[in-house]
């Protein structure tokens, strides 16, 4: 769906009106709200390192990882063989082999003797933002089309400011909230089948009404 509909039908089910400006900022939020949850998964390959006495430092604002949202693996090789996945590491390890994440760079580690390896990493990016102009307008909201309603309820209850349509605020962000969940779990089932057996003792406590003091 276009920036222009998601404007359009927020502004119909909000009955509120604002400068565009006001409207691209909104979906904004409701997009960076939605980055943990969508786990929009990207994979940049071959990228060139020169280690020095077997470290390596990859900079996260690099443009190849520069819109990354969680940094999931790493993976190393040198010219002549297959990559091979490396550990993650926490961040006070500086002496085993493997990764770790700073603030600002990603950190490989122990490689050896290495003075040239390509580097391959797996992360979830962040969800783009749309910009208040013609060509934000017309393009697609980024993220997947049955989602959108999502960042609509979101909008909407951001729209509703005033103290008297609160009502109105609460209706549409409980809806929101909703949908979110049912999105995290969607995507989580689709994205991590390794979290799929802890997904489904989720669904059935939720639907047994399980809460922490039975």
């Amino acid at each position: 769906m276009k920036v222009q509909d998601v404007i359009e039908l927020a502004q119909i089910q909000s009955d509120e009106v604002y400068e565009v400006d006001t409207w691209v900022h909104y979906i904004n939020l409701a997009l960076d709200d939605l980055t943990p949850i969508a786990k929009m998964l990207i994979t940049k390959e071959n990228i060139a390192l020169a280690p020095v006495n077997g470290t390596a430092t990859l900079p996260l604002n690099e443009s190849d990882l520069g819109n990354y949202h969680e940094i999931l693996d790493v993976f190393v090789k040198d010219d002549s063989s297959l990559y091979t996945q490396l550990r993650r590491l926490p961040s006070g390890n500086t002496f085993s082999r493997g990764w770790r994440q700073e603030a600002n760079a990603l950190i490989l580690q122990n490689l050896g003797e290495l003075t040239s390896v390509s580097a391959k990493v797996n992360f979830y990016r962040k969800l783009n933002h749309a910009r208040p102009d013609m060509t934000g307008l017309v393009s697609e909201i980024d993220i997947p089309e049955q989602y959108v309603p999502l960042v609509v309820a979101y909008v909407c209850a951001k729209s509703q400011q005033k103290e008297e349509e609160l009502d109105d605020k609460n209706d549409f962000y409980a809806e929101y909230l909703r949908g979110r969940n049912c999105m995290a779990m969607d995507r989580i089932w689709n994205m991590e089948p390794q979290n799929r057996r802890l997904l489904r003792k989720a669904r059935v406590l939720s639907q047994v009404g399980f809460s922490a003091g039975e």
